[in-house]
């Protein structure tokens, strides 16, 4: 956050909605499957976990 030192308000504001963007495109897909059941649920969840995985090594290769 040290780069938005100055405006912390506008980035917890554009977090949250972004966040909440998120949440409504993960809903959607687990609308889309056509089981019921927790298998929907289970293949949205499984798919956030890789997305924010493969989102995680390029900044940890960064640090190195």
């Amino acid at each position: 956050m040290a780069p938005f030192a100055r405006a912390p308000a506008s980035l917890h504001r554009c977090s949250g909605a972004t966040q909440s963007a998120f949440g409504v495109l993960a809903s959607a897909g687990g609308r889309l499957g056509r089981g019921s059941g927790p298998a929907p649920m289970a293949t949205v969840m499984f798919a956030c976990a890789v997305i924010s995985f493969g989102r995680l090594l390029p900044l940890r290769q960064k640090r190195s």
